[in-house]
């Protein structure tokens, strides 16, 4: 699944609360998405909740292959969770 590099922040000062993904050595780039208002204290923890999922997906996704490559042919709890998570990651 191919999607706009990371890593995203959210831009400051903005309404409605905007994620757009950082370009290197300046604090504006590519619009990924508008969160909601920014008068409405729980959009900006969602929107801050999403960056971080986002920000860590692709080495969380490593983490999982390793464990799930790691633990294949077996009924290991931790490598049957891996590969669901990956899974869910992946789109599957």
């Amino acid at each position: 699944m191919n999607h706009t590099p990371t890593p995203y922040m959210i831009e400051s000062d903005t309404d409605p609360i905007t994620i757009i993904r950082q370009e290197r050595g300046c604090g504006y780039g590519e619009v990924i998405a508008h969160c909601g208002s920014a008068k409405i204290p729980a959009n900006h923890r969602h929107a801050a909740f999403i960056v971080r999922a986002c920000n860590a997906h692709e080495a969380l996704v490593a983490v999982a292959t390793k464990i799930s490559e790691f633990y294949a042919g077996t009924d290991a709890p931790i490598g049957i969770l891996a590969s669901e998570a990956l899974k869910i990651a992946q789109g599957d």
